[in-house]
C-alpha cells in the first residue's frame, strides 16, 4: 500500500479504502474461525429490530461495507429465522452524500474520500437526510424483490431515519412528511445516534420537535449514554430522557443498547455507576410510552473481552451468555419482555461476536430468565412488530 510500490502512485484516499478493504477481510477470517453451534429453538420467528447499512464506511474497517448482500448472507449463515428487520439510521456512515458525522457534518468521510464542497454542503442541508431513507426503501424493494437470492428475510420492514431535532416543529414536521414521502416503510427517527449525551433536551426547539413526533405518532428512538463516564443521569434522568417520557407520554420511546454503553468499562471503573444506571433503568420504567432494546454489548466500547484484539476466535454463545447475564437480566427484569426486544445491532457488534452465537445467546438468556412461551414470543418479535407497526402475524409467517 505504499505509495512507492505502486507504478502509478496510490493517493490518500484510495490507500484509505485498501486499507478498510484489508481490515474486512482480516475480521472475515476472524468470524470463520467460530466453533459452529447448533441452532437453539430454530423454529422461533425472530424480528431483529436494529441494524445498520452502509457502504465505504469511514472509521468501521472491521464492516466497511455491510449492505443487503452481507447482511442476508449473515442471517443465512446464522441458520435463526429471521423472519424481518428494522433500519436504523447511521449518522456516521455518510448517507446524506458520499460524507458522513455524527449529527450531519460529514467531516469523517469527507477526510477519507477528498473533499467535495458540494457534497459537504449537501450533507449539512437537512433534506439531505432524506437520502438515507431512500437508500433504505431501496434495499427493502431489492429484498423483497429477490428472495432467491437474498432469502425470505423481510429487510428493512421498519425504517428509522435521522432527524435533526434541533431545527424545531415546522422543519421537523416537513422532514418527516419528507421520510414518509420516501419510504412507506417509515416508522421513527433517531437524533445524534451513539452520542445522546450531546442532545439539549431541554432546549424549546427540541421539545417542539419531540411534541410533533408525539402528535404524528412516530418512534423517537434514542441511545443512552456512550462517551466514558457515562452520565446515566443526565442522558437518561429528569432533565433527559425521563423528563422528555414524562412530558409526552403518548410519545413511543425506545431506549437502545440497555441504556448506554454498560459493561466492564463502565461498572469496573466506577462501581457506583452500576446503582446509578438501575436507577434509571428503574424511573423510565415507570413511563408506559418507554421500551428498550436488549443488545448492544458487543461494542469495543463496552470492555467485554470479545473482539480479535481480545481472542483469536469468536466466543461461544454459551461465553457470551455467562458475561453479558447480569445486565440483561437487571433490563428484561426492569421493563418486562414485552416492553423489551432483543436487537443485534450489527454490523457494530460484529466486531465482538457472529450473528448466529449472537441470537444463540439471546435464546440462552431468555432460559436462564424463565421466560414462557408467550414472554419469548414478545420479546424476539411481537415487542418490535408493535411497537414499529410491522403489519406481521408472527404466528402465521
Amino acid at each position: 500500500l505504499d505509495r512507492s510500490t505502486h507504478p502509478i502512485g496510490i493517493g490518500p484516499c484510495a490507500r484509505h479504502l485498501l486499507l478498510m478493504e484489508a481490515a474486512q477481510a482480516a475480521h472475515e477470517a476472524w468470524q470463520a474461525g467460530a466453533v459452529p453451534e447448533a441452532v437453539l429453538e430454530p423454529d422461533l420467528p425472530i424480528v431483529d429490530p436494529h441494524h445498520h447499512l452502509w457502504y465505504s464506511h469511514p472509521t468501521r474497517g472491521f464492516a466497511a461495507d455491510y449492505m443487503l448482500r452481507e447482511l442476508t448472507a449473515d442471517v443465512r449463515h446464522s441458520g435463526h429465522r429471521v423472519v424481518a428487520t428494522c433500519y436504523m439510521q447511521s449518522s456516521s456512515a455518510g448517507w446524506g452524500s458520499r460524507g458522513g458525522g455524527d449529527g450531519g457534518g460529514g467531516s469523517a468521510a469527507a477526510s477519507a474520500r477528498g473533499h467535495d464542497p458540494e457534497a459537504q454542503s449537501l450533507t449539512e442541508a437537512p433534506g439531505a437526510v432524506v437520502r438515507e431513507t431512500e437508500a433504505a426503501d431501496a434495499v427493502a424493494t431489492l429484498s423483497r424483490c429477490g428472495q432467491r437470492r437474498y432469502g425470505p428475510t423481510v429487510v428493512n420492514a421498519g425504517i428509522v431515519a435521522t432527524v435533526d431535532l434541533t431545527l424545531g416543529a415546522a422543519a421537523v414536521d416537513r422532514l418527516i412528511d419528507a421520510h414518509a414521502a420516501a419510504s412507506p416503510n417509515f416508522r421513527g427517527v433517531r437524533y445524534l445516534g451513539g452520542k445522546a449525551e450531546l442532545i439539549p433536551f431541554g432546549s424549546p426547539a427540541v421539545l417542539a420537535a419531540l411534541g410533533v413526533l408525539a402528535r404524528r405518532g412516530v418512534v423517537f428512538d434514542c441511545n443512552g449514554p456512550e462517551t466514558h463516564p457515562l452520565d446515566f443521569a443526565g442522558v437518561l434522568g429528569e432533565t433527559g430522557l425521563l423528563g422528555v417520557a414524562r412530558r409526552f407520554p403518548t410519545l413511543q420511546i425506545v431506549l437502545d443498547h440497555c441504556g448506554g454503553a454498560v459493561g466492564p468499562t463502565c461498572f469496573d471503573g466506577d462501581p457506583a455507576k452500576r446503582p446509578e444506571w438501575r436507577r434509571c433503568l428503574a424511573q423510565l420504567a415507570g413511563c408506559p410510552n418507554v421500551a428498550v432494546k436488549v443488545g448492544g454489548l458487543q461494542m469495543a466500547a463496552n470492555g467485554f473481552p470479545l473482539g480479535p484484539d481480545c481472542r483469536d476466535r469468536p466466543c461461544t454463545s454459551a461465553e457470551l451468555a455467562a458475561m453479558t447475564l447480569d445486565i440483561y437480566r437487571t433490563t428484561v427484569r426492569t421493563f418486562g419482555p414485552g416492553r423489551c426486544m432483543f436487537e443485534s445491532n450489527f454490523p457494530v457488534d460484529r466486531w465482538g461476536t457472529t450473528y448466529g452465537n449472537l441470537w444463540n445467546c439471546f435464546k440462552r438468556v431468555a432460559t436462564a430468565l424463565d421466560l414462557d412461551r408467550a414472554e419469548r414470543a414478545a420479546i424476539f418479535g411481537g415487542t418490535a412488530v408493535r411497537i414499529y407497526k410491522l403489519g406481521i402475524d408472527l404466528d402465521r409467517v
